[in-house]
């Protein structure tokens, strides 16, 4: 993988691994997750214990969309609650980071939606650190 600072392929320089911290609209505070894009189009998101499979796609100069499902699951496997994060992100000129607006909906096992919120997702990109 390249450096952020090398070019790389347009639409590609979201690729690799971020701390996102998810700010919902009303709330004190931010929470982090974990996202991770690989290439062609595939987005892996761990948060609180869950984890969430998606897609990206470039839509044009620095700027992604981005889908996102996360579910809750019972003791038999059946899903009760499903997470649907929409995000359109804007990564900065270096590449180290973004910025954008989320909407996530969330629906019951039957797929009623049952909440919905939105708010500001900040990422930063993890680098590469030396061994200790």
């Amino acid at each position: 993988m390249p450096s952020p600072s090398a070019t790389p392929e347009p639409g590609t320089a979201i690729i690799g691994s971020w701390e996102v911290a998810v700010r919902p609209d009303g709330f004190g505070r931010a929470f982090v997750n974990l996202s991770t894009f690989v290439p062609g189009g595939g987005v892996i998101n761990s948060v609180g214990g869950h984890t969430g499979h998606g897609t990206w796609a470039w839509t044009d100069g620095s700027s992604y969309a981005i889908t996102i499902a996360l579910s809750d699951l019972d003791e038999e496997g059946q899903e009760t609650a499903r997470s649907t994060v929409t995000a359109t992100l804007t990564l900065a000129p270096d590449g180290t980071s973004f910025e954008g607006p989320y909407v996530n909906v969330v629906t019951d096992g039957s797929g009623t939606e049952t909440d919905r919120f939105a708010g500001i997702a900040r990422g930063t990109r993890i680098a590469v650190a030396p061994m200790p």
